[in-house]
């Protein structure tokens, strides 16, 4: 999928979409899912202080 294809989707079919994830996710999914964001956002975070040391 085009990233930039998601920017043209009805604010309403991103809505929907959202909801159902959330919906079917069960506690452990969202906290499995959140460690993993987290995780990602550091490794980012980590990779570019270290592109400028």
């Amino acid at each position: 999928m085009n990233p930039m294809s998601i920017l043209t989707l009805p604010a309403s079919t991103l809505r929907e979409a959202y909801l159902h994830s959330r919906a079917l996710a069960s506690c452990g999914e969202r906290a499995e899912r959140r460690s993993a964001l987290i995780a990602s956002l550091l490794a980012i975070v980590g990779a570019l202080l270290f592109s400028l040391a």
